[in-house]
């Protein structure tokens, strides 16, 4: 069965997948790839490719609608293009050295919703107090070094 979706040129460029599996604090990451599986397992009539392929068309045209000011809604959350920075004048266009752009992203009520059930996964203990062990200051730079501790 044929899709019909082309690739876009430019998505040789974008790695959609991320390379490792899990964040810096061991937090599994699920890869488009493994949602794509994951569609198939629960009965889909869609291959894996067919899926990656929607997917990869979705992430090229939701790139094309944030690159054009749009809002990017879907049930799991809001992507909101942003520029920051200070415009002094209403003919003054955009400047890297004053601007910045940035994408918010916000959870729907939906992602929300669905995380309020999830499993809690112990990645460590995060001490709450802490105390100054030890206080120096530097007689020939004046710079002062605090050390922490917890015990």
């Amino acid at each position: 069965m044929k899709t019909g979706l082309g690739k876009d040129p430019q998505d040789k460029n974008v790695k959609n997948e991320q390379a490792a599996k899990e964040t810096e604090d061991g937090i599994p990451i699920a890869t488009s790839s493994d949602i794509a599986q994951q569609i198939v397992e629960n009965g889909s009539r869609l291959n894996h490719d067919q899926i990656m392929s929607i997917f990869a068309a979705y992430e090229r045209i939701a790139r094309k609608n944030l690159k054009e000011g749009n809002v990017i809604a879907n049930p799991l959350m809001n992507l909101r293009p942003r520029i920051s920075g200070s415009f002094t004048d209403v003919r003054n266009g955009f400047n890297s050295a004053a601007h910045k752009y940035t994408v918010d992203a916000l959870p729907t009520l939906q992602a929300i919703e669905a995380i309020k059930t999830a499993a809690a996964k112990m990645l460590g203990v995060k001490v709450d107090e802490v105390y100054i062990k030890e206080k120096s200051t530097d007689a020939e730079t004046g710079e002062t070094s605090i050390y922490l501790s917890n015990d």
